[in-house]
């Protein structure tokens, strides 16, 4: 949410809601199988997106899970869920600190591209 507001995407909502309203009144929209067709693609890029931005700490918590495995066999006294929910939920936030920087020009791009789409979606809705 930080990230949203931080990059002003509020005001990219407000006024794609204002220009939706403007090229598409309401109660004027057909259905058409174009419009199915931008949507299924735009609900396809966003599990990409989704994967995209999270792999970097799914993929380092995994490590740690597997890492965590290998010391509960090597050293079976001590009692590894205790020692490793706390340490996966730092580990977890240090890597989302690490990948913001990047995250922010990333997310900046993609919601600059979406304007776009948007459009193209409102074309194909309106007619």
């Amino acid at each position: 949410m930080l990230m949203f507001l931080t990059l002003n995407i509020h005001h990219w909502f407000f006024r794609a809601m204002a220009e939706s309203f403007r090229r598409l009144p309401p109660l004027s929209c057909t259905y058409t199988p174009a419009v199915s067709a931008h949507v299924m693609e735009a609900a396809g890029q966003m599990f990409v997106v989704a994967i995209q931005v999270g792999a970097p700490v799914i993929v380092v918590l995994v490590l740690t899970s597997v890492a965590f495995g290998l010391v509960a066999r090597t050293v079976p006294q001590m009692n590894v869920f205790v020692v490793a929910m706390p340490l996966k939920v730092v580990i977890g936030l240090l890597f989302v600190s690490f990948s913001l920087p990047f995250l922010a020009g990333y997310l900046g791009g993609l919601f600059g591209r979406m304007g776009t789409s948007l459009a193209i979606v409102l074309r194909a809705v309106g007619g």
